[in-house]
């Protein structure tokens, strides 16, 4: 086997190599695919709910594991991860416009006719045998500079009495480049704008994903505070219930002995009625709080914990926090991803323009092309000929393309300037949202602050009302109505004051997500998603 056939051989042995690798690697991701795919496939498993329907089970849950539960298992958390990943592959997926790419070719002809001049060649046949076998590679830089490098080989067999050699090779090494002198290269082209815009669409991935997670937390500790008052109330309810049923056990005793009317058992055993209804009102709100509490953690998807008992460790606290309005807006503008979102979104729209003013100039490329040519009766001395250089070829040009009127380019940039009017309009309408949000957050503080003081006074008031009264109808100078009302008075104003503490609590909570400081107020951090 000659030089010649043994270089055919190795650059074939290259090629198929080549080919095989990309093949098998995308064999093997689509495997992966399948298989992953196959694994998130899930199935509703009945038998473990019904089982886990027949037995008692009981889960203490604090506000932390509320949103650790939350976070890790919700829908749409992991719907917006997803996002970020794609945004990720589509920063790659630009940057693969400037990656190079390797060529092959390989190809052979063979050709018998009649021969034209028998007479004159003594050929009754005309024989040409031809075999191409060129290599190259081609791409272009961030300049938008293309390039084109190729490596040609081919043989050239006949019978034909004219050719020079039998067989003759010919082998070249050329390239040429291709640069624009005005538009995509002043300008910002097609590719440079992906790029751009595509990390730009990874931060709006990544503030997306921090709102939702925002969301999220902020709803989570409203459901889980809802959850503690409907503990507390229906506690209260049970107190209230205690009370009056004792108050009826009094006044029965009363009047088998003649001390207490008709009137005063009959209002007794109706104010045990009125809070045995309101107990069971309050335990039927108590259980839909509970569900909307596994809802929001996806507990109610566990079979081992859709059907248990949650008991809440954390407790409501009326702590006093200094509010100060100006120093929460500044940092709503500093942290809220609504906000920096924006912000990004006007950053492609000015990217957009940039696009569309590249897009007005005329096309003028610059093209240039050298090569290096060997012919020879065998390969070796071709291939010589091209390292020696001494037969070349080369040339430069310039190409210009021009539309007639640039219509459709000129429209391009009206409607990306009228889009960029349209974004800071809308940019500005936040900011003023926003200012307004913060404002009035603070001021629901404030009011709820104050509401609590407000509360416990009343309750305080009421709890010293209700002792004396106890006393007074203890020492028979008050009536069973009276006594029914006064601690229906007491257990008012005990619902009353926990409905203040929670709603103070709920006000801190929808401040600090106004203000965009949700996760760092509850030491949660982002992980930066993986794939």
């Amino acid at each position: 086997m000659g030089n010649m056939g043994k270089k055919k051989l190795l650059l074939t042995a290259i090629i198929v190599m080549t080919i095989t690798c990309c093949c098998q690697t995308g064999f093997s991701l689509e495997k992966q695919e399948k298989k992953r795919a196959k694994e998130q496939i899930g199935s509703f498993d009945k038998e473990a709910f019904i089982e886990s329907a027949e037995k008692e089970k009981s889960l203490g849950l604090s506000m932390v594991d509320c949103i650790t539960c939350a976070l890790k298992k919700n829908t749409e958390i992991k719907i917006k991860k997803i996002d970020s990943i794609i945004a990720k592959y589509g920063i790659k997926k630009a940057h693969g416009a400037f990656e190079p790419s390797l060529k092959g070719y390989f190809k052979y002809d063979e050709t018998n006719n009649p021969g034209l001049y028998p007479l004159l060649t003594g050929n009754l046949e005309d024989r040409s045998r031809r075999a191409d076998f060129n290599a190259g590679i081609e791409g272009k830089i961030v300049t938008n500079t293309r390039y084109d490098i190729n490596f040609n080989n081919n043989r050239n067999s006949s019978n034909s009495a004219l050719q020079r050699f039998f067989p003759n090779y010919e082998s070249s090494f050329s390239g040429s480049i291709t640069q624009p002198v005005l538009k995509d290269f002043f300008g910002m082209g097609r590719d440079q704008a992906n790029i751009v815009i595509t990390k730009n669409n990874k931060e709006l991935s990544d503030y997306n994903f921090k709102q939702e997670a925002i969301n999220i937390v902020t709803q989570v500790i409203s459901t889980y505070y809802d959850y503690i008052r409907h503990i507390a109330q229906y506690k209260i309810g049970e107190h209230a219930l205690k009370r009056s049923s004792e108050l009826f056990e009094i006044i029965q005793k009363r009047y088998e002995k003649g001390l207490a009317s008709s009137v005063d058992l009959l209002e007794a055993e109706a104010g045990v009625a009125k809070r045995e209804e309101a107990l069971l009102v309050f335990e039927r709100s108590l259980l839909k709080a509970e569900d909307d509490l596994k809802l929001e953690t996806n507990l109610i998807n566990d079979p081992a914990y859709w059907n248990a008992d949650i008991y809440a460790e954390d407790k409501p606290v009326f702590e006093i926090k200094e509010v100060d309005l100006v120093e929460s807006i500044k940092k709503a503008f500093g942290n809220r991803p609504d906000y920096k979102s924006a912000i990004t979104d006007l950053k492609n729209k000015d990217i957009a323009i940039k696009t569309a003013v590249n897009n007005l100039l005329p096309t003028v490329d610059v093209t240039g092309t050298y090569a290096a040519n060997g012919l020879g009766d065998t390969y070796s001395n071709a291939y010589d000929q091209v390292k020696d250089g001494k037969h070349r070829s080369w040339s430069v040009g310039v190409a210009v393309k021009i539309p007639f009127g640039f219509t459709k380019e000129i429209s391009d940039y009206k409607i990306s300037k009228l889009q960029k009017k349209q974004a800071i309009l809308a940019f500005s309408r936040l900011e003023q949202r926003i200012i307004l949000e913060v404002r009035d957050a603070v001021r629901n503080v404030d009011i709820a602050e104050r509401s609590v003081k407000a509360n416990r006074k009343i309750l305080n008031a009421e709890k010293e009302t209700y002792e004396a009264a106890k006393e007074r109808f203890n020492a028979g100078q008050l009536s069973t109505h009276d006594m029914l009302q006064y601690q229906e008075n007491y257990d008012l104003a005990s619902l009353g004051f926990l409905d203040a503490v929670i709603k103070y609590n709920k006000a801190l909570v929808f401040l600090e997500k106004t203000k965009g400081t949700t996760l760092t107020a509850n030491n949660i951090k982002i992980e930066e998603t993986k794939q």
